[in-house]
């Protein structure tokens, strides 16, 4: 847990929740790409990435490749040393702050408040532009801004090495981006020269506010991924006790690989679409299986999970968490460490990997 460690200096902050829109707008999509921007905006002035992990890393270098003055705020660490082996001038995050015009804080969302008060806002003088790469703490509340700088985000769905890679290669990947105050007319050009600079926009982005963003991005970690896990860890199980070996097992579920090919597909297909990519066998397995899984139970679970999402129940006892050292994040870490499909899973791997 590279990120829970110099927080002495800093205070926890509350959390509340925002009220969502009444109004029932339907709003219209949109879609930026690379011709939409331009990174003249950038041009004169520094950016100071706060945060030099793995995202951070990635759009430090990719906005240098793009012509970007950058420089790199972050504690004294290994991630310092590293960004100062390549070739950033690199400073603690309120020496980068200060000198910086243009603000990319990639900072873990459970640090930010307390890092934000005391080294960062003091250093929003008017007309800076601060970016996020997440909308959750400003969907909670969880920091405030001064009214004369731009505060604007631009969110990868993709983590920071397939940033790197994907810029690299040419091919982008997506993001959300959002302007959530325009202090001097200009943060919408600024937002778009950060996408462009770091990428994203050689594939496309879309417009997503930092509510949306931050909800779904909730939403798709605490009922898509552990309802995966949970139905492998049961299919396991199921074959297991049926009298399959366990390395037989895991590598026709998941360990093959042949799953992460099927997603990789669908993001290019959909789900749908690259159903037509297997055998008509595959296929009507799938299809006529499917409502089996559809479960009123499922549905109520999900629902459960998005209203405290909505009402900031999650947010509030994620903070509580932080404040009694990370006990409950360490203790559900060690259960699933310690759960009989975990031990397969390293049984197995250690067979096939020696």
């Amino acid at each position: 847990m590279e990120h829970l460690s110099h927080l002495a200096p800093y205070r926890r902050v509350s959390v509340t929740a925002n009220k969502r829109d009444t109004e029932g707008i339907l709003r219209m999509t949109r879609y930026f790409r690379d011709s939409d921007a331009s990174l003249e905006p950038l041009a004169h002035r520094t950016v100071a990435v706060l945060g030099f992990g793995n995202q951070g890393r990635a759009q430090a270098l990719n906005l240098r490749d793009s012509g970007v003055q950058v420089i790199v705020g972050n504690v004294q660490d290994e991630y310092a040393d590293r960004a100062r082996a390549d070739n950033f001038p690199t400073f603690s995050i309120a020496e980068a702050s200060a000198q910086a015009d243009v603000l990319l804080c990639l900072i873990a969302d459970e640090i930010t408040p307390a890092i934000y008060n005391v080294d960062i806002q003091p250093a929003l003088t008017t007309g800076k532009t601060i970016c996020f790469a997440s909308g959750y703490c400003i969907r909670y509340e969880q920091i405030a801004f001064p009214a004369d700088v731009n505060v604007v985000m631009v969110a990868p769905r993709i983590m920071g090495d397939l940033v790197r890679e994907t810029f690299l290669s040419g091919r982008g990947f997506l993001s959300f981006l959002d302007v959530h105050q325009d202090a001097d007319g200009h943060a919408w050009p600024l937002c778009l020269a950060l996408a462009k600079g770091i990428g994203t926009l050689k594939r496309y982005a879309i417009q997503a506010s930092p509510r949306d963003e931050t909800e779904s991005d909730l939403f798709t970690e605490q009922t898509l991924v552990p309802a995966i896990v949970a139905a492998v860890a049961t299919a396991v199980e199921v074959l297991v006790e049926a009298g399959y070996p366990k390395a037989e097992a895991l590598l026709e579920l998941y360990l093959s690989g042949e799953m992460g090919d099927i997603m990789h597909e669908a993001a290019k297909k959909g789900l749908v679409g690259q159903t037509a990519l297997h055998s008509p066998t595959s296929r009507y397995g799938t299809v006529s299986r499917l409502n089996r899984f559809k479960t009123p139970e499922l549905r109520r679970v999900m629902e459960d999970v998005l209203g405290g999402i909505q009402d900031g129940s999650f947010a509030r006892e994620w903070a509580a968490d932080q404040q009694h050292g990370y006990a409950g994040f360490l203790a559900y870490q060690q259960q699933l460490a310690d759960s009989d499909f975990a031990r397969a899973e390293r049984e197995v791997l250690t067979e096939i990997q020696s």
